[in-house]
């Protein structure tokens, strides 16, 4: 057992399990294709169950790596204990609200507990990830592999004509009709494509954040052709979603990302004559 405890405690068993945590969270919000399983036998959907589980996993790696076990296990308890307070408090006051409201906005405690939980999870995500010692690499790696699974999938669905639609039913049209007469035969909203995920801004404003990072990634290491394509397939991507987010966006941070580069190259070089100059 203790050799287990010392392994667990290792810098990159932490590390690893944060990288597969975050790359394989795309994957999970296919499981809303089990929505209506999920509903009809009660039970927790299983993407739910692993976020759970893994960001517990995640801060009992983080506890055994503390250099003051007894000072976080105190002032995680406390936190713990006046959650449980309000907890305790906030379900006898809703029980007691009488609200007419429609069969599908019922109160229902393990839905209001659930909610309760996963805004506590980014706390102790948080906390796990102040514990890490991460590389540029391989923080500009995870990026990668998050971008390019979520990008993949929506461009290849979409030039098999295999896609949901951003907003609602399937894709019609692969994006070559869009310079083919597509939009003659076709709404703007039947050519947008979305994959196999379900909804497109929730996605559209994930790809806005990676955006950034992955011309970070691209100026940073050495294999600037693939950070390039995926650059460039999540640009594509983003135009495929149809939606104001994703189109205005990807166009938005391309710009003020290069105005920013273009920046503080030109304030580096200043910085340099200044030098010369003083010397």
């Amino acid at each position: 057992m203790k050799k287990i405890i010392e392994n667990l405690k290792k810098d990159q068993v932490l590390l690893y399990s944060l990288l597969i945590f975050m790359i394989i969270q795309p994957l999970l919000e296919l499981d809303l294709y089990l929505q209506n399983f999920y509903t009809q036998t009660g039970i927790l959907a299983l993407s739910t169950t692993i976020r759970i589980g893994g960001v517990a996993f995640l801060a009992f790696l983080a506890w055994l790596r503390s250099k003051n076990k007894v000072r976080d296990l105190l002032l995680w308890g406390a936190y713990g204990l006046l959650l449980g307070v309000y907890v305790v408090l906030h379900f006898w006051m809703a029980r007691g609200v009488d609200l007419k409201l429609p069969a599908s906005f019922q109160w229902i405690g393990s839905f209001e507990l659930k909610y309760i939980l996963f805004l506590v999870l980014p706390y102790l995500l948080i906390w796990a990830t102040s514990k890490i010692k991460m590389t540029k690499s391989q923080f500009n790696l995870m990026v990668l592999f998050v971008s390019l699974f979520i990008c993949l999938n929506i461009v290849i669905t979409n030039l098999i004509v295999s896609s949901y639609g951003s907003y609602g039913g399937i894709t019609y049209q692969n994006i070559f009709s869009w310079f083919t007469g597509g939009y003659e035969e076709y709404t703007p909203q039947e050519l947008t494509s979305i994959g196999f995920f379900f909804y497109a801004n929730p996605i559209s404003g994930l790809l806005i954040v990676l955006f950034p990072l992955l011309i970070k990634a691209m100026i940073e290491e050495r294999n600037k052709l693939l950070y390039a394509f995926a650059i460039i397939l999540q640009m594509l991507t983003m135009f495929m979603l149809g939606t104001r987010v994703g189109a205005y966006g990807a166009v938005l941070c391309l710009g003020a990302t290069l105005i920013l580069y273009l920046f503080f190259i030109a304030l580096k070089q200043i910085q340099v004559l200044d030098r010369r100059f003083v010397l």
